[in-house]
């Protein structure tokens, strides 16, 4: 998350007079690890299936229908303000952490937070269980956000929203080119999102460089596209965020 937004949420929570929405908390989503899950499973034609059928794999597929719902034809913003908010608000606390590891000691999470007096010992007290809660079920499944949906805001992974996101696009980018068309160069998908600028042809590149630039734009698209592929794979059966 970034320092700004921290900051934002900060002084959030220090005025008293605010009260948390749909409508003025869609800010602090946008760019989260909410949002990349939400695209994970609107790319999924598994989870659009168990949707539209009401038939579900395993608990875990089930699980997370029930928190997202149906998003086949609902935009993000839509969502988050019809059901998202509501099932996601638990997620927003008042404390900003610092660092977060596992401790040397066995078993233990290391925590350093940040915390102003001006907020009160109640909330501090309630977001702080509930943020150990998170983080010793986020550790004990392995790293996923799935097995912690309410950490979403504080949430961290290798793998950044960002470029969850970039992975997924390039995936319905290829699904719509198989869909629409009998031949897919990859490499156009590649130059649309100027996937690698080393394989970005040129004009004055002789015929031989635009083949091989054309290469490799195209290896770099089909391990992106089989990334995106993975995670809203995984998405449907209630594990994210995994490749």
């Amino acid at each position: 998350m970034s320092t700004a937004i921290n900051h934002d949420i900060e002084e959030f929570f220090t005025r008293s007079d605010q009260v948390i929405s749909a409508s003025n908390s869609e800010i602090f989503v946008k760019g989260s690890y909410l949002e990349s899950w939400f695209f994970a499973l609107k790319n999924s034609n598994q989870y659009i299936h168990n949707s539209r059928t009401g038939i579900f794999p395993n608990q875990k597929s089930f699980d997370t229908y029930v928190l997202f719902g149906s998003i086949e034809f609902i935009s993000f913003s839509d969502w988050w303000a019809s059901r998202g908010f509501d099932k996601f608000c638990d997620g927003f606390i008042s404390l900003k952490y610092k660092f977060i590891s596992k401790s040397k000691q066995d078993n233990c999470i290391g925590i350093s937070l940040d915390v102003k007096k001006d907020i009160s010992l109640e909330l501090v007290a309630h977001d702080f269980v509930s943020l150990v809660g998170q983080f010793r079920r986020i550790y004990d499944c392995g790293g996923y956000l799935s097995c912690a949906p309410m950490a979403w805001l504080i949430y961290k992974n290798r793998i950044s929203s960002k470029s969850i996101i970039e992975y997924l696009k390039i995936y319905e980018a290829c699904e719509n080119y198989r869909r629409n068309s009998s031949t897919i160069k990859l490499w156009k998908i590649g130059e649309q999102f100027k996937l690698n600028p080393r394989a970005m042809v040129k004009s004055s590149d002789s015929p031989a460089e635009i083949v091989e630039k054309h290469i490799v734009m195209g290896q770099t698209v089909s391990a992106a596209c089989r990334k995106g592929k993975l995670l809203a794979l995984n998405a449907s059966n209630g594990i994210f965020p995994k490749i």
